[in-house]
């Protein structure tokens, strides 16, 4: 049920926040749209100072946040550019203006806070999205069977537990992806898991998500894991893990939005199930309408500062994983789980393949990647449709046994 909101005119300017059934914090709108955000007595109650149950940069305080803290971790749950623009148009709000636009959308969006009008309660039965639909474009073909590929041999890989699936509609390719922020339940009741990306997390501006542009580092988040996570070194491994994939696998979009972390109803936190892997390196299938774009070969996050997908060696994964809290045995076990990931990542690769008809080719060159990596060698080594004359040869990782 909702209840009527209180018949007071500076309501207009707040929303009350709700997560897990609870009034976590009121947002207000201030002078310029800007906004203040302030946690009430029920979450202090609940999960105590300090809980990172709404955001790791926002935790449970006493104290209000200004707009300089609160506004990036809110900003970001909004769409960015053209579908930011269309939904202002599409609920006639004010360009710009987050807190507007924010109190039109209510709950549409990732995690499991709600925005609703000052003095009401959310509505939180209905029809629930549990996937996401990625159709693939005319600028970006083969897109589809190589994120599928590149997430099942994840899931295979024990990197991610979300299913992806190919499906057509009215004759496109679509992936079906299940999401991390929704788990449907035996009664068919879907239930919402809080969810933020790296840059809230962080307090960064979600338009900076690479690390070129001031965006999170694979140190910071390894930080923020030891820091937050309950059980920060297996978060760590899995980290490590997934960066090793993505250089295998050719991908320079693990980037600080699209990675993210849950939050449970007691406030623990975890590295969520990744949603979004595929080979960015690998060339369209069909040429886009205004010819052939330059394919970007640096990274979203450097290791150890080397910032090319392509020329990235394992020596490089070792050299960044001392600079993460690790002591000499848990570094050790993050270098296993590492190898264990190339190790397997031929078998991965050939069974979602199988499963999901992406072409030999793609999975040829994603294997030879992972191979040149377990050589020693430089990830770009083991892609035939890398020029690596033009890249400095680096030491070689030493081989075990």
């Amino acid at each position: 049920m909702v209840t009527e909101p209180a018949d007071d005119s500076a309501n207009r300017y707040r929303l009350d926040v709700w997560l897990y059934g609870t009034r976590t914090a009121e947002l207000t709108q201030v002078r310029g749209g800007k906004v203040v955000l302030q946690f009430t007595d029920a979450a202090i109650g609940r999960w105590g100072e300090g809980s990172p149950v709404l955001s790791v940069s926002l935790p449970v305080r006493t104290e209000r946040y200004s707009n300089a803290q609160a506004m990036p971790w809110v900003a970001a749950l909004l769409p960015e550019g053209d579908a930011r623009s269309a939904a202002e148009q599409r609920f006639a709000t004010p360009a710009g203006n987050t807190f507007a636009l924010l109190k039109a959308l209510g709950s549409e969006f990732a995690g499991a806070a709600y925005f609703v009008a000052a003095g009401t309660e959310p509505v939180t039965a209905g029809p629930a999205a549990t996937h996401t639909l990625r159709p693939e474009g005319p600028a970006l073909g083969g897109s589809v069977l190589n994120e599928a590929l590149c997430l099942t041999a994840a899931r295979l890989l024990g990197l991610t537990t979300l299913a992806a699936e190919v499906d057509t509609i009215d004759g496109v390719a679509v992936l079906n992806v299940a999401r991390s922020d929704r788990q449907l339940e035996a009664d068919c009741r879907v239930t919402r898991i809080h969810q933020e990306h790296l840059c809230q997390a962080l307090g960064l501006d979600a338009a900076a998500r690479y690390e070129a542009g001031g965006g999170p580092t694979l140190r910071a988040v390894a930080t923020l894991l030891d820091d937050h996570a309950d059980d920060g070194l297996e978060q760590l491994q899995r980290l490590m893990g997934l960066a090793v994939f993505n250089a295998a696998i050719g991908n320079t979009e693990a980037h600080g939005t699209a990675m993210a972390l849950l939050h449970d109803d007691t406030g623990a936190t975890v590295l969520a199930p990744v949603d979004s892997l595929m080979s960015t390196t690998q060339p369209s299938t069909t040429a886009p309408p205004s010819g052939d774009r330059p394919v970007s070969r640096v990274m979203a996050m450097s290791v150890n500062r080397e910032t090319s997908i392509d020329a990235v060696t394992l020596d490089d994964f070792e050299a960044e994983a001392r600079a993460w809290p690790f002591d000499d045995a848990s570094l050790d076990q993050a270098m296993t789980a590492a190898t264990e990931v190339l190790d397997g990542l031929t078998a991965a690769l050939t069974t979602a393949a199988a499963q999901v008809g992406a072409p030999e080719d793609l999975v040829e060159r994603l294997i030879g990647r992972g191979e040149a990596l377990g050589r020693g060698e430089r990830a770009g080594d083991g892609d035939p449709l890398v020029n690596m004359r033009r890249l400095p040869r680096r030491r070689t990782h030493r081989q075990k046994g």
